[in-house]
């Protein structure tokens, strides 16, 4: 932790960098470096959760943490292509009518080795390894599809309200991809809500552009 106090100087430029780390020890964590890995990779994201830029050891009660990092980040890089995530549409109710006018749509995660992955897992997960703009997207088109298929069955034109990350918000192209798939599909802009969250404030200027 100490080497990496100085900074790091290439082609006269200082970089800094932070390092995370999980630590597991042989023989009370695992016989085997598949074990110790494993191990020292739910110490890793102990770590990851709690500020970053220190150390962790394993110890016994993070197994109620994330399974393995490292595994579920490769798991998760697959899983669109693998048709591992889908959308639930959840009714927001009209308490003055009693209608269901809108929907929020929710992406769920159920992959082969870890089964159903809490949101609160994978979507920090996702923004952390940039995972989350393409996996915005698909939702974005999921929705989009949902809608056409609603209106083609003679249902009134109803609001899905998609939440989207920070990161997704401040992409240059977000504005573009939406009108995309809008036009694709033949929707009415007012048929999409977007819901995002105090942290894409950060920057006003490009926050109220967008």
């Amino acid at each position: 932790m100490a080497l990496f106090i100085d900074p790091f100087t290439i082609d006269g430029q200082e970089f800094y960098i932070s390092p995370s780390i999980g630590i597991s020890r042989y023989p009370a964590d695992g016989y085997d470096s598949n074990s110790l890995i494993q191990k020292a990779a739910q110490a890793l994201f102990e770590v990851k959760e709690k500020g970053r830029a220190h150390y962790r050891f394993y110890q016994t009660h993070m197994k109620s943490s994330f399974p393995n990092y490292i595994i579920m980040e490769a798991h998760l890089r697959r899983a669109i292509e693998k048709g591992e995530l889908y959308v639930h549409y959840q009714p927001q109710v009209n308490l003055a009518t009693g209608t269901i006018d809108s929907f929020e749509a929710l992406v769920r995660w159920n992959n082969g080795k870890f089964g159903f992955v809490s949101p609160a897992q994978f979507i920090p997960l996702a923004e952390e390894i940039g995972l989350i703009h393409q996996i915005g997207e698909w939702v974005l088109e999921q929705v989009c599809m949902q809608l056409k298929k609603w209106l083609n069955k003679g249902y009134k034109t109803v609001r899905v309200a998609i939440n989207i990350s920070p990161k997704q918000f401040l992409q240059e192209q977000l504005v573009d991809t939406i009108d995309f798939y809008l036009s694709t599909y033949n929707l009415p802009a007012s048929c999409i809500e977007i819901e995002i969250t105090e942290g894409a404030m950060q920057d006003t200027q490009q926050t109220l552009k967008i």
